[in-house]
Formats: C-alpha cells, sequence, structure tokens
C-alpha cells in the first residue's frame, strides 16, 4: 500500500499481534484534472486514495457511490 496508507494499515496489522512490513512501492500523488460530471450516473473508487483524490477537485457530493 501506497504512503501514507501503508503506516496505517501497519498500525493496525501489529495491534493484531502480526508483524507488518512497510515497503511501498508506490506512491501517490494528485494530478491536475478538470471533471465533468454532467452525464455521470455514478462514482466508483477503487481506493481511498482516489476518495480524496476526487475531493480535493470538487464539491460535489451528490452522485451515488460504490467502492
Amino acid at each position: 500500500r501506497a504512503q501514507p496508507g501503508a503506516d496505517e494499515t501497519a498500525r493496525r496489522v501489529r495491534a493484531l499481534g502480526r508483524e507488518a512490513v512497510v515497503a511501498p512501492v508506490l506512491q501517490t500523488r494528485a494530478l491536475p484534472a478538470r471533471l465533468d460530471l454532467a452525464d455521470a450516473g455514478a462514482l466508483a473508487f477503487t481506493s481511498r486514495n482516489g476518495v480524496a483524490a476526487f475531493a480535493a477537485l470538487t464539491n460535489e457530493r451528490h452522485l451515488p457511490v460504490f467502492a
């Protein structure tokens, strides 16, 4: 998992008594984008990072979300 989520997940894994190794090979960064949601019926997100990037780009909150 990419940072900062990798450390958060590792803390939860350790709290369950398991060993956690944090060695992410990915880094997330938001790219500038213009969203046209006029014809969108819903949104699909595959990660918390995707939700955060969307929330930073727009104040639109009216569409159903699949995650």
